[in-house]
């Protein structure tokens, strides 16, 4: 005998139209709750996660990721001085690189940095010695080279590195090699009035560059 359910014999009953939901043993959907709302249709819409702070933007700018920016490179063929300006708030190591560059004198290389008022040309430590042995000192700036031959040809990296930002004190370390002699080491140290944001590669005597070029990179 069939049984139709018609509301006529005592049982309830409920018109369903559409997808048969989830609970009535469908395949629409429906939600539960708990610690979030758990979401059982089967083809549900997915929620972005927080992404910690700042909720959004940037990867150079969140939360604990170092940001490495590349300067534009100058070319040393003329001039005295080369200065890069411009650099921004929270970095805490420069690399100086030098590619082929040459003094037509033998003035030594000197870097100098600047916080937003002025370029700092005092108050340096800093020396600069050859591996066979000879040194020189400078108070003007961190000293790059040892008594270099004119026009000799150099490449190296030197290190800039934030060593206590209450007092803006920047420690300097450096390599650069000499075609025709042998290579050059520096290290030195300074404090600024307040944050780092510019920087000077120049010689000792104010000399002209005829080779190469320069480039920095830093990093938060």
């Amino acid at each position: 005998m069939a049984l139709v359910l018609d509301g006529t014999t005592g049982v309830p009953v409920t018109t369903v139209t559409g997808t048969l939901p989830v609970a009535n043993g469908g395949t629409g959907g429906s939600t539960s709750t708990g610690t979030g709302a758990v979401v059982l249709a089967s083809s549900p819409s997915l929620t972005t996660p927080a992404l910690g702070t700042p909720a959004s933007g940037v990867l150079t700018n969140c939360t604990g990721v170092v940001a490495t920016t590349l300067a534009t490179r100058q070319a040393t063929t003329s001039g005295t001085a080369f200065d890069f300006t411009g650099i921004p708030s929270g970095t805490k190591e420069i690399l100086v690189m030098f590619v082929g560059t040459a003094i037509s004198t033998t003035s030594n290389y000197l870097l100098r940095i600047g916080d937003a008022t002025s370029m700092k040309t005092t108050g340096y430590l800093s020396e600069s010695g050859r591996n066979e042995g000879t040194s020189v000192n400078s108070t003007a700036g961190f000293i790059l080279t040892s008594n270099i031959g004119a026009s000799q040809i150099s490449s190296g990296i030197i290190t800039l590195t934030l060593q206590n930002s209450s007092t803006w004190t920047w420690a300097q370390a450096g390599v650069l090699n000499a075609t025709a002699g042998p290579c050059h080491t520096s290290g030195g140290s300074i404090s600024l009035v307040s944050e780092l944001t510019q920087l000077r590669i120049t010689s000792v005597a104010g000399d002209a560059f005829n080779a190469g070029s320069i480039n920095i990179q830093y990093r938060s």
